[in-house]
C-alpha cells in the first residue's frame, strides 16, 4: 500500500524534516509513504482556497482512495486506525491519498472527492505539525495492525461501498 501525504506548504525546517524521515524509513518496509508539496496561493481567501484546492486535486489519481485531514473530521484512536488501515489492505485499495488544506482550508471539490475526513484533533495546528502527525500516524496504524488488533465487528462494523469505509466500532478482542 502506498500512502501520499499532499499537502499546501513548503518542506519543512530540519528538525521537522529529520522527524519525517525518521518515521518514513521505518515504515517503508511494508508501506510506501510519500509527502507532496503544493506552493500555497497569493491570492485572497476565498481565490487561495479554490486555486489550491484544485492544486491538490491535480496531484490525486482517479484510482486513490481519498481522504482529507481537516478538525471538522472523525477522530479515532489509533486501533481503529489500524483496522481502517487493515480494511483498505483487505479491499485492495493500493493508494491513500492524505490531503493537509492551507490556511483557508479546502473548498467543497475536494471535500466530496474524499471518502473519509480524519480529525487529528479539534486543535487547529500548524501545516508541518499535521504532516508529521499524519505521517506518525500511519506508521502507529500500521505497527498496530502488525501487532493483530482484530476488530470484534470487523465485518458488521464496515460499509465499504464506492470507495468508502468507515469503521462504526473500534472495540478489539
Amino acid at each position: 500500500m502506498k500512502i501520499t501525504i499532499i499537502t499546501i506548504g513548503k518542506k519543512h525546517d530540519t528538525a521537522i524534516k529529520t522527524l519525517i524521515e525518521t518515521y518514513q524509513q521505518r515504515i517503508q518496509a511494508a508501506m510506501t509513504l510519500e509527502w507532496r508539496y503544493v506552493s500555497p496561493s497569493s491570492l485572497a481567501a476565498q481565490a487561495a482556497r479554490k486555486q489550491e484546492s484544485q492544486k491538490l486535486l491535480q496531484i490525486v489519481k482517479p484510482s486513490d482512495m481519498v481522504w482529507l485531514l481537516d478538525e471538522r473530521g472523525e477522530q479515532i484512536s489509533s486501533p481503529a486506525l489500524a483496522a481502517k488501515l487493515n480494511v483498505m489492505q483487505l479491499h485492495a485499495v493500493r493508494n491513500i491519498a492524505i490531503i493537509i488544506g492551507g490556511a483557508y482550508g479546502v473548498d467543497d471539490t475536494v471535500r466530496s472527492r474524499a471518502s473519509w475526513v480524519w480529525s487529528l484533533s479539534s486543535l487547529v495546528f500548524p501545516t508541518p505539525i499535521s504532516t508529521f502527525i499524519a505521517g506518525r500516524a500511519a506508521l502507529q496504524g500500521h505497527t498496530d495492525k502488525q501487532r493483530h488488533w482484530v476488530p470484534s465487528r470487523l465485518i458488521l462494523g464496515c460499509v465499504f461501498a464506492h470507495n468508502r469505509c468507515n469503521i462504526v466500532s473500534d472495540r478489539y478482542i
